[in-house]
């Protein structure tokens, strides 16, 4: 059989389309010694079909066995990789945590000459208009740092948001 013939039959072969007597004559063809270089993986592979042994037979094995592992590990999922803090990050909270194990220690261990005086529930205004007045001030204070407090924060997280939505 010419080259073109082969290939037909194997083709056909596997397509589970031949007869018989293909068949026969194809496991003649494999098992004899005129095979053409271009056809020689496909013999060699009819072989191993039929149980024909063969000096590589191990080498199919593993062959096959690594092409399995590689499509398994092409199908697993892929791990995530855990949240790490990068060392200045680390070095900075620990600095942090130094600092206020410090002052607390520093303010635990003053004298109680050197502690502030005790708040006195006492009025501090004979007058409730200026005690009112005083009051509307001070909460007029507190309500600019808060807002400017605000702002700042809002300015923060509208950064932090617009750069999470460039990272690709």
């Amino acid at each position: 059989m010419n080259f073109n013939e082969l290939e037909e039959l194997i083709e056909r072969y596997y397509d589970g389309k031949t007869t018989l007597e293909q068949e026969r004559q194809l496991r003649e063809w494999a098992l004899g010694g005129d095979i053409d270089e271009r056809l020689a993986g496909e013999a060699k592979l009819l072989r191993e079909i039929w149980g024909e042994k063969s000096n590589s037979s191990d080498e199919m094995a593993l062959f096959f066995e690594k092409k399995v592992d590689e499509w398994v590990a092409a199908d697993a999922p892929r791990k995530r990789r855990k949240f790490r803090l990068s060392r200045p990050w680390r070095l900075g909270i620990a600095a942090s945590l130094l600092v206020a194990c410090g002052v607390g220690f520093a303010l635990y261990r003053q004298s109680p000459a050197e502690q502030p005086a005790q708040l006195d529930p006492r009025d501090t205004f004979d007058n409730p208009e200026e005690a009112a007045q005083a009051t509307c001030q001070a909460l007029a204070k507190l309500s600019e740092c808060m807002d400017r407090g605000l702002a700042h924060g809002d300015e923060a997280l509208a950064k932090a948001l617009g750069e999470m939505e460039n990272e690709p």
